[in-house]
């Protein structure tokens, strides 16, 4: 070296010099054990860095404040706590182990490392990013004492701001085969201006890296040679100086790390992989949450022992205000097993991040209580609408038209029974009061009564388009019954009469299904909300849509006619120009009549609306979907939050059908109420009463659509994720289906066969009790009707129920075949 020539820098072969032997020890990472002392002098590499002051220290070593004098910058020194030739070579190797890995984790959230070197009293260091900020540890110290300044900048939004971020962190380091080994809220600084680092990476583990038993002889005596790579794993992309060395490897019953924080197998010295940091991130969010650690005392050893056999304490015990769903997360995270330790740190940060946003508020099932106090209110709501809008109570609208509701409900069942048995209530219900555990994936049961509630919504809207035959059998059957008993003049008042009594009779049979829809639907969304399953809202028939406009349409074309026979009486001809003029345009109307209807129907539409959707949905997860055009649609955020989207996407769907339904619902109340009344009414307000609910619901219908449309077409990774999640939970729902049909017992099959013979025993038992006769007399409604209709879709039900299974397993394998081919 020539005279005045800076000193070269030792590379890491020379940092690896041979060292006194060392006897293998038991290391914790505690801040608390004794920390060397410092260096006596001020600085290192030849004046360029000059030492300020200590600003930390631990066991594996202490941390400096430097300044370097040629880049005028600060940064932080960690120096090992000893010169190289008093450390063990196991300890100099994990020293500079910890500055390669945290070097080649290059990500926002671990600080970075900028050079490593010896000083001038030969301790090894090296040269990081200087945090200005404290640690989480001293933030929630701070919190616990009290203190208003920390309080009022560290609420629970902002920790669990600082939460993700070193979730991100170690998330990035597993997926490079790092574990930290080491998490807890010391090892996190928060800066000053909201960055967030995860620090000291000095135990951390590469993943595929064995760790020794503790007889192994270490490296050097030449006796053992470095063993290969086991074949199974996984190259990590992190290598370091210790990598592949057998010698220099962790002892297996060594325990490395901070006893409040570690996993089980940490603390028992077994092998660790991702899921022991998922542990110590439960410990960081569960101290979060409640101001506590799991597991304190003063001795560590009582600590570890604790840890490996005892149940955590509930974070809400210590603060009754820490919110269910990240208490559930948390004591997920605390697990004792790895097995049922399975969260992704992804999955933890979509849990997060779905409690910020206002999802998964509520994870407890609903109470017997709850449901009857949710149904006693639909019910009542429903009972006022159909009092206010008709003048008649519930009961004497349900026991006018038995026979109708009774063919409307023989229809459901078929409909239903077209794809799922009808023993699958049974499971419905059964399944529905269990408890689910919303960490793990649905079970098969509950992705067969996830199907099944989708099908019988589905049945509840399409059962009542049948009563549109029935209706006009009974407009056939009361022009043939007027033209026998009456003379040719009276028949078309006859007609009228039937008509309007046939009509008033099947709408009734429409406005009980219709109001069973929603109720339904509400049911399928709460069920859906509680196994996290919201992919069969996605691809919902469209038909379900189509329904109520195409009703709408016939009550307006049904009331149109009536008025049409009504002028037509007494008159020998039919003038549609004057019929027009007189019923139309010079008819008197009154204002203000027409206005507060129009607003009662309105706000009861309103109404109606918000109470299906509440009693779906939380209303933070309403806010939370509004907010959904604001989201990050990137290919990255839609596949880490996939459940978000899906269930915005269910809640707009289930306001759609809310607005189309409702104000046909309401629709149909009016016409009852106009068919009841004789049409008195001028035809243009009869016309109005009737459509204008309808067309309010459809424009709700409309805008909420359109709202979602515009949004997908900007947001095409969204569209994917949601088409291919919908085509993927039709496959696996006609898998479950068939599973289940095949695996029940034969007994159970033909108890199918009963329900058809007990409901037309039901029916009859009703009608011949004379139970309905004084409602009847009081709406003076005649009803008309034939056997053979009423009970066929009951005798429909039998060749479906025989034939249903083997359709069914036919179409799973046609599907399979072609799928295997490679065709649509």
């Amino acid at each position: 070296m020539t005279e005045g020539a800076a000193p070269k820098k030792p590379g890491l072969r020379a940092l690896m010099m041979p060292a006194p032997k060392v006897p293998p020890r038991v290391v914790t990472t505690d801040a608390s054990l004794p920390a060397p002392a410092l260096p006596e002098t001020d600085q290192t590499r030849n004046g360029r860095l000059s030492i300020e002051e200590e600003v930390g220290r631990g066991a594996m070593g202490f941390v400096l404040r430097a300044t370097d004098g040629q880049l005028r910058r600060d940064l932080a020194l960690k120096v090992a706590p000893a010169p190289r030739n008093e450390l063990s070579r196991e300890q100099l190797a994990r020293f500079i182990e910890e500055a390669q890995i945290t070097a080649q984790l290059e990500h926002p959230n671990v600080v970075p490392v900028h050079d490593i070197g010896v000083d001038p009293e030969g301790r090894p260091y090296f040269s990081m990013k200087l945090i200005r900020g404290q640690s989480l540890e001293a933030i929630l110290e701070k919190r616990k004492a009290g203190d208003p300044g920390t309080l009022a900048e560290f609420g629970l939004r902002r920790l669990l701001d600082v939460f993700l971020q070193a979730c991100q962190a170690v998330e990035y380091a597993h997926a490079r085969g790092v574990i930290h080994r080491d998490l807890k809220p010391a090892n996190i600084m928060v800066g000053d201006f909201g960055e967030v680092l995860v620090m000291d990476w000095g135990v951390a583990k590469l993943l595929g890296r064995p760790d020794a038993p503790v007889s192994e002889p270490s490296i050097g005596d030449g006796s053992s040679p470095v063993p290969p790579r086991p074949s199974y794993a996984p190259p990590p992309e992190v290598t370091s100086i210790r990598a592949g060395k057998r010698g220099l490897a962790t002892q297996l019953g060594t325990v490395l790390g901070t006893p409040a924080y570690m996993a089980p197998e940490q603390a028992s010295g077994g092998a660790v992989d991702e899921r022991s940091d998922v542990y110590s991130l439960g410990v960081i969010l569960y101290e979060i949450l409640c101001g506590e650690l799991p597991f304190d005392h003063e001795d560590p050893q009582v600590i570890l022992s604790l840890q490996m056999t005892e149940p955590p304490m509930p974070p809400s015990v210590v603060n009754p205000a820490t919110p269910l769903a990240l208490e559930n997360l948390a004591l997920r995270m605390l697990e004792k097993s790895p097995d049922e330790r399975s969260l992704t740190i992804r999955r933890i940060r979509a849990h997060v991040l779905d409690y910020i946003e206002g999802f998964g508020l509520d994870f407890r099932r609903d109470s017997v209580w709850t449901n009857l106090q949710w149904f006693i209110g639909t019910v009542g709501l429903f009972a006022f609408l159909v009092w206010y809008l008709t003048g008649h109570s519930v009961r004497s609208l349900l026991v006018l038209a038995p026979s109708s509701v009774f063919n409307a409900f023989g229809w459901f069942l078929l409909v239903l029974s077209f794809r799922y048995p009808l023993w699958a209530a049974y499971v419905s219900f059964s399944q529905s009061r269990r408890e689910h555990d919303r960490f793990k994936e649905p079970s098969e049961e509950d992705v067969f009564v996830s199907g099944y509630a989708a099908h019988r919504t589905f049945a509840a809207a399409l059962a009542p388009v049948f009563q549109l035959g029935f209706v006009v059998e009974l407009v056939s059957a009361a022009v043939s019954q007027a033209t026998r008993q009456v003379g040719p003049d009276d028949v078309v008042e006859q007609v009228v009469v039937q008509l309007r009594a046939g009509w008033a009779n099947a709408l009734i049979s429409i406005l009980v299904f219709l109001f069973a829809y929603l109720t339904l639907l509400s049911a399928e969304v709460r069920f859906a909300r509680r196994i996290d399953r919201h992919a069969l809202f996605v691809a919902r028939p469209e038909w379900e849509s189509t329904w109520p406009v195409f009703l709408m349409f016939v009550l307006l074309l049904s009331i149109t006619a009536t008025g049409l026979l009504d002028w037509t009486l007494g008159r020998s001809t039919f003038d549609p120009v004057r019929f027009l003029w007189e019923r139309v345009l010079t008819e008197p109307l009154d204002p203000f009549d027409m206005v507060k209807t129009l607003v009662f129907q309105g706000t009861f539409l309103l109404g109606l609306v918000a109470a299906t959707v509440l009693s779906s949905f939380p209303f933070a997860e309403i806010l939370a979907a509004l907010r959904l055009p604001h989201q990050a649609a990137d290919e990255a955020s839609v596949s880490g939050r996939q459940q978000y989207f899906l269930r915005s996407m269910a809640f707009f769907r289930i306001a759609r059908a809310s607005w189309l339904y409702g104000g046909a619902m309401i629709g149909c109340l009016t016409a009852i109420t106009v068919l009841s009344s004789g049409g008195k009414q001028p035809l243009a307000q009869q016309v109005l009463y009737i459509s204008g609910p309808s067309l309010l619901g459809f424009s709700g219908f409309w805008f909420t659509r359109r709202y979602v449309l515009r949004y997908l077409d900007g947001a095409p990774a969204v569209r994917r994720m949601l088409d291919q999640r919908a085509a993927d939970a039709l496959v696996e729902q006609a898998r479950v289906n068939h599973a289940h049909v095949a695996g029940s017992a034969v007994r159970t099959r033909l108890g199918e066969f009963a329900v058809p013979v007990v409901c037309v025993f039901s029916y009859l038992l009703w009608t011949g009790s004379g139970m309905d006769e004084a409602a009847i007399r009081s709406l003076v409604l005649p009803v008309s009707t034939k056997g053979y209709l009423l009970i066929l879709p009951y005798a429909l039900l039998f060749p479906v129920i025989l034939l249903r299974d083997g359709v069914q397993a036919w179409r799973l394998r046609r599907r399979e075949r072609l799928a295997s081919a490679g065709e649509p």
